[in-house]
């Protein structure tokens, strides 16, 4: 595996990595915040995997 880069890499949270709704959509929820109905983006956790080997990760919102 390659050396972890000292960089920051910072993601945005919200419509980027989760997509939140105060109706739901009529697919499965992925959780609930207050009256939120979090969504995430397909393909989200093996991505945020996969980049974490390369770099710290922020994430904005």
């Amino acid at each position: 595996m390659p050396c972890k880069s000292d960089k920051l890499l910072l993601l945005d949270l919200d419509e980027t990595l989760i997509h939140a709704v105060t109706t739901p959509l009529g697919v499965a929820v992925d959780f609930q915040f207050d009256l939120f109905h979090i969504y995430k983006r397909p393909g989200l956790d093996q991505f945020l995997i996969n980049i974490s080997q390369h770099f710290t990760l922020g994430v904005w919102s």
